[in-house]
């Protein structure tokens, strides 16, 4: 098999010497509907999540990145949805029709708002609230699916027009 390296992002060389002052690690990739590559590097304490446009060069920086993101998925209109683990939360940044418009979220899940990182909201678990949320699929029809450490998956039809802090449609 070939073992050989078609494209390197971010890095001069490979293998990568750092990502800044961490270790780089991809943990989660996707692609966005104009080509847009979304990447979730970490290491020790950070995980930054990066996008990278076309065309893909050799040693390419980031288009766009942000701090503190874990495993994402973009929507077909380039809305970027992405766990935030240890805030308890899903971040939510809206797409423009391409790709998101910037890396600034603009909607939360699991919390009343974008202060609040308590588990559960500080109570229990309810169908507005996340825990630890670790995983995240995104269907076709616009609903997103959210699993937690709680053992559930919380359902939210028509994602595109839920507002901050809104409640599960279904819980499993």
């Amino acid at each position: 098999t070939d073992q050989s390296v078609d494209l390197i992002l971010a890095e001069a060389t490979f293998p990568p010497q750092s990502c800044g002052d961490r270790a780089c690690l991809i943990l989660a990739v996707a692609l966005g509907p104009n080509g847009s590559l979304y990447l979730v590097v970490g290491g020790f304490a950070a995980l930054d999540i990066r996008q990278f446009d076309p065309p893909f060069i050799d040693g390419m920086l980031p288009t766009r990145s942000a701090e503190g993101y874990g495993m994402l998925r973009v929507a077909n209109d380039g809305t970027l949805y992405t766990i935030d683990e240890f805030q308890n939360r899903v971040l939510i940044f809206d797409g423009d029709g391409s790709q998101p418009s910037d890396l600034v979220p603009d909607r939360v899940l699991g919390q009343a708002d974008f202060v609040a990182t308590e588990c559960h909201r500080g109570g229990l678990p309810a169908a507005d609230t996340l825990c630890d949320p670790a995983g995240l699929a995104l269907a076709d029809d616009g609903t997103l699916y959210i699993a937690d450490s709680e053992s559930r998956i919380l359902v939210f039809n028509d994602i595109a027009n839920k507002p901050t802090g809104a409640a599960a449609d279904d819980v499993i």
